[in-house]
C-alpha cells in the first residue's frame, strides 16, 4: 500500500479509510502510512465516491492518528451533519463529533445539529456514546447538550 500510495497509484477512498481504521488499531500504526493515505484523502477527487459512515471514519481515524484532516474532508464531515444527517447514524455522528472534539474544533452549528439528532435517537446511545458526546462539547469549549 505504501508503495502505491508513494507513487501516486491507485487505492479507492474506501481502501484508504479501511487502512486508517486499521492503523488506528495498532499500538504503534506506520506514520509513513498514515501521512501517504492523509496526502492521498487531501484530494477531493479521492473522496467523492465516500460514503457517509466513510467520511466519518476518515474524520475520526486522521483526527485520532495524526490530529489532523483535510479541510475538504473535514467540510464533508460538517456538510453531512448540518445539511444530510440523516445519511448518518448515531454512531456516525458520535464520531465525527469525536473527531471534532480531538480537534478542538468549535463549530457550534456542527455541534448543536448533531446534538439535535443524537438527542432524537437516545434510546441507540450506549453509556459509551453519551460520554464521548460530553467529551466531544467540553474539548470543543462549548456546553454539553441536554
Amino acid at each position: 500500500a505504501k508503495q502505491r500510495l508513494s507513487q501516486g497509484g491507485g487505492l479507492s477512498g474506501k481502501d484508504m479509510v479501511r487502512l486508517l481504521l486499521a492503523c488506528s488499531k495498532l499500538s504503534q500504526p506506520d506514520q509513513e502510512l498514515i501521512s501517504l493515505v492523509a496526502h492521498a484523502l487531501g484530494n477531493p477527487a479521492a473522496t467523492k465516491a465516500l460514503s457517509a459512515r466513510s467520511v466519518a471514519d476518515a474524520t475520526w481515524a486522521l483526527a485520532t492518528l495524526l490530529g489532523a484532516v483535510p479541510d475538504h474532508l473535514r467540510r464533508d464531515a460538517e456538510r453531512l451533519v448540518l445539511e444530510d444527517s440523516h445519511e448518518l447514524s448515531v454512531a456516525d455522528l458520535v464520531r465525527i463529533l469525536l473527531a471534532f472534539g480531538k480537534l478542538s474544533a468549535q463549530n457550534p452549528e456542527v455541534f448543536q445539529a448533531a446534538a439535535e439528532r443524537i438527542t432524537d435517537a437516545a434510546d441507540k446511545l450506549t453509556p459509551m456514546d453519551i460520554s464521548n458526546v460530553a467529551w466531544s462539547f467540553s474539548k470543543a469549549g462549548l456546553r454539553n447538550p441536554e
